[in-house]
């Protein structure tokens, strides 16, 4: 089965029950990382705004839990994972939750600030552009808010 169909197939999946979603999140996350661009966008298009922005919320929860309690790998992997599903998620579904996630998703991240900008660096250029520049814009907020002025 080619990466897009297990991909789709697992979204699909969790449309009927959310609560898999930990059971099959790396299934989805290994396959979704090596789609190329137009491909990812396809698959976003074909899954529900409600299962994309639930799977991301439940793993930036995830990701909140654990986060200071990993290796210093299974950070980067919890970092390179949000982005990925935060870019699934795009921003469609409900703006205002998925600023308020990704916000907290950031201020965590924060604590291994040269660790985000190393997986951030690597990324930006492989999610949409609306993704990268609302986290761009919530990270610029974030500096702000520390330094202001």
């Amino acid at each position: 089965m080619k990466k897009y169909e297990i991909c789709r197939k697992y979204l699909e999946g969790l449309e009927s029950n959310i609560r898999i979603w930990g059971s099959v999140v790396d299934i989805i996350l290994s396959n979704y990382k090596l789609l190329p661009p137009s491909k990812k966008a396809e698959l976003a298009a074909e899954t529900s705004k409600v299962v994309r922005f639930n799977l991301m919320s439940q793993y930036l929860e995830h990701f909140g839990r654990i986060f200071y309690d990993v290796t210093l790998e299974e950070k980067r992997a919890l970092i390179e994972n949000s982005i990925y599903l935060i870019s699934l998620d795009n921003f469609e579904y409900d703006y205002r939750e998925t600023i308020l996630r990704v916000t907290r998703f950031l201020e965590r991240a924060k604590s291994h600030e040269l660790l985000f900008e190393s997986v951030w660096s690597c990324l930006k250029d492989q999610i949409p552009e609306h993704t990268a520049k609302e986290i761009r814009r919530l990270r610029h907020e974030q500096r702000a808010i520390i330094n202001p002025g």
